[in-house]
């Protein structure tokens, strides 16, 4: 298990004073890549061998969401390969080792010159395999989110150069941001679910569809036919 401790800084509180949930998938995104880092698998590793992890999925249990300046520990492991893919948990502790928020997160294995799913290789699975722990006990979520009827279109917006990464597509993280600005300013975020069909590259525009319910926000982030990049679940109370 690979942990950091860090504080909630001002620029990742929203209005209420509390770490905003789409953070809650920049910090674990983080922490994976610190954790790759030390491994010497990192951005780095991935630009020479232009092979890369992309997260397909994630599902996120919120706790509390902590306010500015809490102390907080985040900790993340891989419990499992398989052929293509790659699957993670993370937690957010605060100061006392109370549970936050917990997460699971399917990846998958992706070779940038070919721009597809490649079998996981041996040098990968040898480094990261020393590094398996046992899945966390949470409740367990299909990768794929279904989508209603009846959407509500929203206007379009392009991407931005400040949203890529250095894949050189959207960042995972941005679109849960993305997403976020379609919750009802009265809710409490619950969890977070994600999944992730499609990366937005710099010249694509995104066609929000959107979905306001009891109990929960659906967003479709989808291209111009509707077809999804990425669709965000939030549950909320």
């Amino acid at each position: 298990m690979y942990t950091f401790s860090t504080r909630i800084r001002y620029s990742e509180i929203g209005e209420d004073g509390t770490l905003r949930p789409a953070e809650l998938i920049d910090a674990f995104q983080n922490c994976s890549t610190f954790q790759s880092e030390e491994l010497s698998i990192g951005p780095a590793f991935a630009i020479q061998k232009q092979e890369a992890w992309l997260v397909a999925s994630w599902h996120i249990q919120v706790m509390r969401l902590p306010a500015f300046g809490e102390e907080v520990a985040l900790s993340t492991w891989p419990y499992k390969m398989d052929r293509f893919f790659g699957y993670r948990n993370f937690t957010m502790r605060d100061a006392k080792g109370e549970l936050l928020a917990c997460a699971d997160s399917c990846w998958i294995y992706f070779d940038n010159r070919k721009q597809a799913l490649i079998r996981v290789s041996d040098e990968m699975k040898e480094i990261l395999g020393k590094e398996i722990e046992p899945a966390f006990p949470m409740e367990k979520q299909p990768r794929k989110i279904a989508l209603p009827d009846g959407m509500e279109k929203q206007p379009a917006f392009p991407v931005r150069r400040s949203d890529l990464d250095t894949n050189h597509h959207v960042n995972n993280g941005r679109y849960v941001h993305y997403a976020a600005e379609y919750l009802p300013a009265d809710v409490t975020v619950k969890g977070i679910r994600v999944e992730y069909v499609k990366a937005a590259m710099p010249q694509d525009q995104i066609y929000p569809e959107v979905s306001v319910d009891a109990g929960e926000t659906i967003v479709n982030l989808a291209q111009e036919n509707g077809k999804p990049f990425a669709v965000v679940q939030f549950l909320t109370e």
